[in-house]
């Protein structure tokens, strides 16, 4: 990541940028790795819980971020962009406060 930033900044890719690093499921990298199990068929934390690294030139003062779903990436660039989210959108921008959600596993 140190290495992708530092060619993007030589480029001068980010100078008001908005960059969001993140992945499709959970770090366990077989961790739990039995027969039948993975981030699909259980629910440890080390499936559920999903990186996320958000840079913000424009707004490098993001307070910690106690919850997000994947739902909320697309939203928050939209957010970011200062455009208008489609009202079927399920996901919240993380720029904003965050409500009160429930998730289902």
């Amino acid at each position: 990541i140190e290495q992708l930033f530092a060619t993007l900044d030589k480029k001068g890719y980010l100078r008001d940028s908005l960059v969001i690093i993140t992945s499709d499921h959970g770090e366990g990298l077989g961790a739990t790795a039995r027969e039948g199990y993975g981030h699909i068929t259980s629910l440890y934390q080390e499936f559920i819980n999903i990186p996320m690294l958000i840079y913000d030139a424009r707004d490098p003062g993001w307070p910690p971020l106690p919850f997000g779903t994947q739902l909320d990436i697309a939203p928050t660039i939209v957010d970011r962009l200062g455009l208008p989210i489609p009202s079927s959108w399920e996901g919240q921008p993380l720029t904003r406060p965050v409500q009160s959600r429930t998730t289902f596993h």
